[in-house]
């Protein structure tokens, strides 16, 4: 899916929070910011965030990624949580 927003937006994606290639907890608080308990779906492979900004500085949205997601034929749900975007993969 980011080479297709690659290809079609001229962007590339910034992705957070996803799991590790055996599973397990790749959750790192370098900012020392309040946190909550560690992404539970993240650790087994159905979810990872996006960034809502390109490493350009584009912004991303959800209706972009809906759009692609639908041209592509990909099966992933999006989710805006205003700072990055929620992507559950089924």
């Amino acid at each position: 899916m980011a080479s297709a927003y690659l290809e079609t937006e001229k962007g590339t994606l910034r992705i957070n929070d996803i799991s590790l290639i055996w599973g397990g907890l790749f959750d790192y608080d370098v900012m020392n910011t309040p946190w909550s308990p560690p992404h539970k779906s993240h650790r087994i492979g159905e979810n990872v965030d996006v960034d809502d900004m390109t490493t350009e500085g584009k912004k991303v949205t959800k209706i972009q990624l809906d759009k692609l997601i639908k041209e592509q034929g990909f099966n992933i749900t999006v989710l805006d949580e205003k700072n990055h975007l929620h992507l559950t993969f089924p």
